[in-house]
Order: C-alpha cells, then sequence, then structure tokens
C-alpha cells in the first residue's frame, strides 16, 4: 500500500493508492503488416468521481491507440481505474452542494499516478504483439485540457 502526503498549493492534501483495476484492454489485429516505423498516435481521457462517504477518488484513465488520426484506425484500447483514499476529502468538499473540488495541482497528482499506473499496464499488455514498441510518452497532465 503506497501513502503519500503532498503539500499542494498550500493546501494539506492527503492520499493513498488504495487499488488499480484493469477494466477494459481490446487489441485489434491489423489489415495489414504494420511496418517497422509505422506511426500510431495515443489519444487519452481521464475521469474523477469522488465518493465523500468512503473518501474515495476513482480516478479512470482510457489510452486508445490509433494508427492514423484522419481515420481513427483504433488498433488499442484500454481503460483503467486507479482508487485513492483522501484522508481529508471533506476539507475539499461543499457543504451546500457536497461536490468534492480538488484544486488542479492535486489532480495533477492523481492523474499523473494514474497515467504512470497505466502506461506500465500497457507496456505489459502488449509484450509480444504487434504493438511491442507502442510506449505512452511521458507527459504532463497539468497540460491537459479540462472539459466539465
Amino acid at each position: 500500500m503506497i501513502m503519500a502526503k503532498k503539500k499542494v498549493a498550500e493546501v494539506n492534501f492527503s492520499m493513498q493508492l488504495l487499488n488499480i483495476e484493469l477494466l477494459e484492454f481490446s487489441l485489434t489485429r491489423p489489415t495489414k503488416p504494420m511496418e517497422e516505423n509505422h506511426q500510431i498516435n495515443f489519444q487519452v481521457g481521464m475521469e474523477q468521481k469522488f465518493d465523500v462517504n468512503s473518501l474515495t477518488a476513482f480516478v479512470a484513465t482510457v489510452i486508445t491507440i490509433v494508427d492514423n488520426i484522419e481515420d481513427a484506425n483504433v488498433l488499442a484500447k484500454i481503460t483503467t481505474s486507479c482508487n485513492f483514499k483522501i484522508e481529508n476529502m471533506n476539507d475539499f468538499t461543499d457543504s451546500e452542494s457536497g461536490k468534492v473540488i480538488l484544486p488542479d495541482p492535486a489532480i495533477t497528482t492523481l492523474n499523473a499516478v494514474a497515467i504512470s499506473t497505466t502506461r506500465g499496464i500497457l507496456f505489459s499488455e502488449l509484450r509480444g504483439t504487434h504493438l511491442h514498441g507502442a510506449v505512452l510518452p511521458v507527459m504532463d497532465p497539468s497540460k491537459f485540457q479540462k472539459i466539465n
């Protein structure tokens, strides 16, 4: 069990990784053999959900590998959930709406752990396949576009 205490943007944010779930994995056989320098693209999506009663944050990560962004031929797709306990979640919960509003640096920390974990699972799942060399590059989750 991993525990971390982070002081994020002058706010005490305490998280613990509870578990990791592989929710979905699919691999599509290519219609023709892939060339050695075949260009692929990674599409990354993330969603955070919170359960105030159990002090749990669920961070779902979806990574889709496509061979051409124009025709979006999906070669592989993985969905994981990294689940965290946030001891002081009530400090970030709006008393009127009950909605959890974590500061951006805290969300970035959760997303960074979830992406890194998913990268490792994806690498393991692709081992020995035609996508063995497809490694999700390191990315900065603070640069992700937010969609409400």
